[in-house]
């Protein structure tokens, strides 16, 4: 009975030994990393360029006058409107 015992461990940590060795081999795909996702999202960013400045300021008024479309970052008060509040909200951030 102990033979038995010995034997059905041995076979299960052969295969689970096979198992992480084909599978570790099988992984030669490259893993990237996008950008984006290790940035730090800032509501105000609206221009999505990594600076909040005047340029954030213009691209948000640029979105209120309908000429360029919202990015996820353009409401910078996260009030769910981008309206002038969220171009004070810029402008706060700026001075600190």
């Amino acid at each position: 009975m102990k033979l038995l015992a010995v034997g059905v461990v041995s076979a299960i940590l052969i295969a689970s030994v096979a198992g992480i060795t084909l599978l570790n081999s099988m992984s030669d795909a490259k893993t990237y990393t996008n950008v984006s996702s290790v940035r730090l999202q800032v509501f105000g960013n609206a221009n999505e360029d990594d600076t909040i400045d005047q340029r954030d300021i213009d691209y948000i008024g640029e979105v209120i006058r309908g000429d360029r479309k919202a990015s996820n970052l353009t409401d910078a008060n996260n009030d769910g409107t981008i309206d002038q509040a969220d171009i004070a909200q810029v402008n706060a951030i700026i001075d600190r």
